[in-house]
């Protein structure tokens, strides 16, 4: 007794196989003679490949041939197939750019074409196939194979153990608002949002999101921020892209920014004149405001550090303002000296003048 059976589950649970006439198949086979063996081939069937050999409850090794010796009992052979595999289907996402039915892809989130492999149906068995929801969107035809189908609610895809292809084609909404835009060349869909995120290495936010919005396959472009304390470390690889009917995000890496290079405010030294202290500075403004208003001036001192750095310059420095709270003793001298010849000249005229007279006296 032969039996044609296929595994329903992968639990090892059988169902009887059907002819034509929707019978388990199913045959007999007459008993060999006594030392004879008999040999009996599985049959080939549409849709599934033997798997296994059973008689009489024991598995056999192999799946090419069951063979049966002689026996004074019945004896049961049964032939247990699995169903096929029937190729993936390809499932493309398009849109109507134009009235003449020419199309092209719509965009995911990474901004490549919308697409999936379904894996292929069983034999004997359907795939339904529902078109996603996209924002601006609404689904408008189907076509599997080349062959376009009446409804759009589902696309019903059965065995094939050739590669199958279904194209779910959408339309544009219109904009009653604007019926300018309403020509399938114009229309613009509104795109999902790009967040752009400024974050620390450690994942930590350091600035505001910035949010951009746009239209379906358009180009946006993101820039990274100058943030106090903080420097670029790494650059998103999507900061440009295109808009797409998914949200997008982001991401711009900081590292915060050293902090030896910072001055010290509570340094002593000034950086007018970083070899006296704030007093000595104070003091000697206040000495040049009085020389400008014409009091008498006074010689600048400075107070004594010997912990201060000696810069180059100091003591010229201290010379010149030595030099400008003395006398002008230099000009005084010079008036002096005109003074003193004036009055010889005078004198050598007079002198000269009373020896000429006494002179014409005599």
């Amino acid at each position: 007794n032969v039996n044609y059976l296929y595994y329903v589950d992968d639990k090892g649970n059988t169902k009887p196989l059907l002819d034509k006439d929707n019978k388990p198949m199913k045959e007999n086979v007459a008993g060999v003679l006594y030392g004879d063996q008999k040999d009996i081939i599985p049959k080939q069937i549409p849709g599934y490949t033997i798997k296994q050999i059973i008689i009489d409850g024991v598995k056999q090794p192999g799946t090419d041939k069951a063979t049966v010796g002689y026996s004074d009992k019945d004896q049961n052979v049964s032939f247990i197939y699995e169903r096929k595999q029937g190729n993936p289907i390809n499932v493309n996402y398009l849109y109507y750019v134009d009235d003449k039915g020419n199309t092209k892809p719509l965009l995911d989130k990474d901004n490549k074409p919308m697409t999936e492999n379904v894996a292929g149906v069983l034999y004997g068995d359907q795939k339904d196939i529902i078109p996603k929801s996209i924002p601006g969107y609404t689904i408008k035809q189907i076509i599997i194979d080349g062959v376009k189908q009446p409804g759009t609610d589902k696309a019903t895809v059965g065995y094939s153990d050739k590669k199958q292809n279904v194209d779910l084609i959408y339309a544009k909404n219109q904009n009653p608002n604007n019926p300018s835009t309403n020509n399938p060349d114009t229309n613009k869909v509104k795109a999902a949002d790009v967040t752009v995120h400024y974050k620390d290495e450690f994942g930590n936010i350091i600035s505001s999101d910035q949010i951009l919005s746009g239209y379906v396959g358009d180009n946006y472009t993101t820039e990274a921020k100058n943030i106090f304390g903080y420097t670029l470390k790494t650059r998103p690889d999507n900061a440009t892209g295109f808009f797409s009917t998914f949200p997008q995000d982001v991401t711009y890496i900081y590292t915060k920014t050293s902090t030896n290079n910072i001055p010290n405010i509570n340094e002593p030294n000034t950086p007018n004149n970083p070899s006296k202290t704030p007093k000595e500075n104070n003091r000697k403004v206040k000495n040049e405001k009085e020389n400008k208003k014409g009091k008498k001036k006074k010689a600048f001192k400075p107070t004594a550090n010997n912990n201060l750095p000696q810069k180059q310059g100091s003591s010229s420095t201290a010379k010149n303002q030595k030099t400008a709270a003395l006398p002008q003793t230099g000009t005084d001298k010079h008036s002096s000296l005109v003074m003193l010849a004036l009055g010889s000249l005078t004198l050598v005229g007079a002198l000269g003048a009373a020896w000429f007279s006494r002179k014409k006296i005599k």
